[in-house]
């Protein structure tokens, strides 16, 4: 008697672990060095007012006092900002940022404001204000830390702006203009009689909503 014995026998494929290195993250960026860029915004302008009338028109203290309590006391405005910056970084051993920048653009803020009333005795009055801003150019010092691909910062400095303001008073009865326009350019301009004392006085805060973040990719050079 012949006896045959067979045997299979089969392997699976062999289970190895297959490890995956991560890639280590790139460097830091070193912030120090020049940089230029655009910027768009937005600016909201707290432009408040104060009329003060003098000369023939104390003659007339009552109509006096009702204009200048009809005029405008604030030409509060916003609009947008665009334009184009230049600066200079230098980073610390210890990530702590200094820098100068200078920026330049144009503003868009405008308002304007036409009211009609009364006076007891000379009669029906219109005030028409109006106030715009053209360009507006800011150069000042700023500092922050850099949390590698970002720099939180805070800054301040001088700006310089082409601002535009008139005020005209103007008597429906006596068929009278009084005011004028002045700007950063050029003094006050306009109708105004020979014995009449007009002072406008205007000041302007300007807030910027934008976030103090910059990221490296943008100004930065990697070390």
């Amino acid at each position: 008697m012949l006896s045959a014995f067979c045997s299979l026998a089969y392997a699976g494929p062999e289970s190895k672990e297959m490890k995956q290195v991560a890639p280590p993250p790139p460097p830091c960026p070193n912030w120090s060095g020049f940089y230029v860029g655009a910027f768009g915004g937005y600016k909201f302008g707290a432009t408040d007012l104060d009329l003060s009338l003098g000369g023939d028109w104390n003659r007339r203290p009552a109509d006096r006092d009702a204009v200048e309590a009809n005029a405008p006391d604030n030409l509060d405005a916003s609009g947008a900002e665009a334009g184009g910056l230049i600066g200079f970084n230098y980073q610390l051993p210890n990530n702590w940022v200094f820098g100068l920048e200078a920026a330049g653009g144009y503003l868009w803020l405008r308002d304007s404001d036409a009211t009609i009333f009364r006076t007891p005795a000379i009669g029906d009055f219109d005030i028409k204000t109006s106030f715009k801003t053209h360009y507006l150019v800011t150069i000042g010092p700023r500092i922050g830390h850099a949390f590698c691909n970002w720099l939180p910062y805070i800054t301040g400095g001088l700006a310089i702006g082409d601002l535009e303001f008139s005020q005209r008073i103007h008597s429906h009865s006596y068929f009278f203009d009084e005011g004028g326009a002045c700007s950063t350019r050029s003094p006050l301009i306009g109708a105004q009689e020979s014995n009449t004392n007009i002072s406008i006085s205007a000041t302007l805060i300007l807030v910027t909503v934008q976030a103090p973040l910059a990221t490296s990719s943008v100004i930065a050079k990697r070390a």
